[in-house]
């Protein structure tokens, strides 16, 4: 048995992305023994997470810019707490459903069902921020994000969700958001840099490949 232990053990380190069921058909045992071994080893089947897959450019900014938000924290431990970090995610009717992890318990079969791929579809568009420990939104923008349209939410709608934030945190706030192309559209930047130039809060655009810079943009 302590062979078998061992196998399953071997097994497992060559490939930790292997399964149970075909660690038990290879060496030639129940698959719960090989859920046991595993556990008494104080192993345990966590899930891979999805990241965004980066090129060759885009690793020496990102590092310059985690060593300038170093060397900002060093300065000031609180530092973290003052970025007001924002994005935008579309949600579709659809949505997303893992059927692997979805089940219905019950004595006889319910035959659930889950629908999908409508006739009439829907997304939504929302903008979101946390700054701290403190939400900020949601806010519902276009369907398409456009330059214009993102020019109109800075303009009109920001000023009033930001009002719910402490004067006194907004004093050393920064603002934070991505490169997405409505970020950075000339009238964006232009608007950001001229309307709130010499004011406390300051933008923080991390773009996709590059830095593109520190504004101060408060009010």
């Amino acid at each position: 048995m302590v062979n078998v232990e061992e196998e399953i053990l071997h097994r497992v380190d060559e490939d930790p992305s292997t399964s149970t069921r075909q660690i038990a058909r290879e060496v030639g045992v129940n698959h719960w023994t090989v859920w046991r071994t595993l556990k008494e080893s104080l192993l345990y089947p966590y899930h891979v997470q999805r990241v965004q897959s980066l090129s060759a450019n885009d690793f020496h900014p990102r590092r310059r810019f985690c060593e300038w938000l170093v060397r900002r924290s060093d300065q000031n431990p609180l530092f973290h707490s003052e970025i007001l970090m924002t994005h935008e995610c579309c949600f579709t009717r659809n949505g997303i459903l893992n059927f692997h992890n979805t089940h219905h318990w019950a004595e006889v079969n319910p035959h659930i069902i889950h629908q999908s791929h409508f006739q009439h579809r829907f997304s939504i568009n929302v903008w979101a921020s946390i700054t701290g420990s403190r939400l900020v939104g949601p806010f519902v923008l276009p369907a398409r994000l456009t330059g214009e349209n993102y020019l109109n939410f800075l303009r009109v709608h920001l000023p009033g969700l930001l009002e719910e934030i402490p004067l006194a945190i907004r004093k050393n706030m920064w603002f934070m958001h991505d490169g997405a192309p409505a970020h950075f559209t000339l009238i964006v930047r232009n608007f950001l840099n001229t309307t709130y130039g010499s004011k406390q809060l300051r933008l923080l655009l991390v773009g996709l490949h590059e830095i593109h810079g520190v504004s101060n943009i408060s009010k």
